[in-house]
């Protein structure tokens, strides 16, 4: 991935104590049976539906276009740990979630 040909900019999100308070505060105030929280492994769950991201196929895997002859590509449904769009579509994604519950 390259800036200005993959991507135009990038996003660092960063927890804040009062966001911690207030999401224990919600799973009291609602009974709600908290399990554990995964933070790294969220911004995978990310989808990708304004993005056009491909990547190679795996080797040993590889399909070629029957026509053209050219080595395929996968284009990505959900995002991958570690790609530079990651975090900043997880929160994308997030931010729409909590306003579509009234959240602003």
């Amino acid at each position: 991935q390259r800036p200005g040909v993959h991507f135009d900019k990038t996003f660092s999100a960063t927890a804040k104590a009062t966001s911690d308070r207030i999401f224990f505060a919600l799973v009291a105030l609602f009974e709600l049976e908290l399990k554990g929280i995964d933070v790294v492994k969220a911004f995978t769950r990310a989808m990708l539906s304004d993005a056009d991201l491909c990547c190679e196929q795996m080797e040993g895997f590889e399909e070629y276009d029957r026509t053209t002859r050219k080595k395929l590509v996968c284009k990505l449904k959900m995002a991958l740990e570690g790609g530079r769009q990651s975090r900043l579509l997880w929160q994308q994604a997030n931010t729409d979630f909590l306003k579509s519950y009234g959240f602003t």
